[in-house]
């Protein structure tokens, strides 16, 4: 599945099998739970490593990506958006 997010823009996924990221766009910021290294990829990078937990991606430019589940468990894949806007100072 593709997803396209804006500068700034955060995607958490939490999943029992870790799903396969592949940056067709622009460039995102990569962590995840128990592994002490960030990740930055951009177009034509890809990412997939063996376990489960939470990932978090940053958008660091407008990007797009697909998400790649393993067929043994795609229904086991929890997503979570976060969308920022433009900070508002005053009334």
């Amino acid at each position: 599945m593709e997803y396209i997010l804006k500068k700034g823009e955060v995607m958490s996924l939490a999943a029992a099998v870790f799903p396969a990221i592949r940056v067709k766009e622009g460039v995102v910021w990569l962590t995840r739970t128990g592994d002490p290294r960030d990740y930055f990829l951009q177009r034509g990078d890809s990412f997939a490593k063996n376990g489960e937990g939470l990932v978090v991606l940053e958008s660091l430019s407008d990007c797009a990506f697909d998400i790649q589940c393993p067929e043994t468990a795609p229904s086991q894949l929890t997503i979570r958006l976060t969308l920022t806007g433009p900070q508002k100072i005053g009334i």
